[in-house]
């Protein structure tokens, strides 16, 4: 740490690193002193915004001395080996979700980041939004009791992707499954706090935009008899984002950002954005040497069902973990 700051290096400098980006200029306690990309206009224009170091080669940044850790905003193949490679380098990771493409290459991670001693955290970004972190404090609180039930709703009408690699399934994976499953089935497993121990799962692919999952069904099942059901659609012309959590004393419904207990609607704290919040949490887990939250470890169980959907969709069954 240099003047008692921890050093970040943006390791990929597109789209999703604006967010990072902005959250570190939020927080004091933490600065950028290097930017790499393989497009070397990208890495310059961060470098220069916060007067850090422009790399393109990733083993020159890790070299810097200065960099105690790195942001991984990455096309999802990358996310392994480059988590690795940090891993080794000794720099502590926050990647962005999903983890990985797969459990196998996620395994790899945690134990790369345990033998090397270094602390490994996922983008699960949904986890900071202020109306879900109010939410699990009414939860943890036992305002709803003990959770038999969640009924979790993702309809939008897509009509392209952002960048050229998420066309890609060796590149991203999929398609809800990668970029919105990852967080929806981590936000659903916090909240729920058992350990999924089935999954079916009934996708289809109805949109022009890819040939991979669009609009489907992911049942889960978990170890407390509870279960949990999440419905998606990229092709509905009305949106909604909302998550129902039946309880035992008492109903939460997550519903476009509005949170709401029973008949009551909720208040909560939007003073500060979920990657602000995110950012201070992995720069504090690193400054007070403990696990944060959504550590890769935690992460493990999501990446199951998330394996499990793909499987059980291929194989038109109901796959156990």
């Amino acid at each position: 740490m240099r003047d008692g700051k921890v050093g970040i290096a943006m390791i990929g400098c597109g789209q999703i690193a604006d967010a990072h980006l902005k959250a570190i200029e939020n927080i004091d306690n933490v600065e950028l002193v290097a930017a790499m990309d393989v497009v070397e206009e990208k890495a310059v224009a961060v470098a220069q915004r916060y007067d850090a170091k422009a790399y393109v080669s990733l083993e020159e940044a890790l070299n810097n001395d200065d960099v105690d850790a790195v942001v991984l905003p990455l096309p999802h193949h990358l996310h392994h080996p480059v988590a690795i490679q940090c891993a080794k380098a000794g720099k502590h990771i926050l990647v962005e979700k999903p983890m990985a493409l797969n459990l196998a290459e996620v395994q790899e991670m945690v134990k790369s980041a345990d033998d090397f001693g270094v602390i490994l955290m996922v983008g699960q970004s949904t986890r900071f939004r202020p109306e879900v972190w109010k939410a699990k404090s009414l939860i943890d609180d036992g305002k709803i009791g003990d959770i038999l039930q969640c009924i979790h709703q993702r309809v939008w009408f897509l009509d392209r992707l952002s960048t050229d690699w998420r066309y890609s399934a060796e590149k991203c994976g999929g398609l809800y499954i990668p970029l919105f499953s990852s967080h929806d089935v981590d936000m659903v497993l916090w909240f729920m706090n058992e350990k999924p121990v089935s999954v079916h799962s009934i996708l289809r692919s109805y949109t022009q935009v890819t040939d991979a999952e669009s609009d489907g069904v992911i049942n889960i099942e978990l170890a407390n008899d509870a279960i949990a059901t999440m419905v998606f659609s990229m092709n509905s012309h009305i949106n909604r984002l909302n998550a129902l959590f039946v309880g035992t004393k008492g109903t939460l419904l997550i519903d476009d950002y509005k949170l709401r207990l029973n008949d009551e609607f909720i208040e909560f704290d939007k003073s500060e954005d979920n990657f602000t919040r995110q950012m201070k949490e992995f720069v504090n887990a690193i400054i007070e040497g403990r696990t944060p939250l959504a550590s890769g470890q935690f992460i493990l169980p999501v990446m199951s069902v998330l394996d499990a959907a793909k499987k059980s969709h291929e194989t038109h069954g109901i796959i156990s973990i």
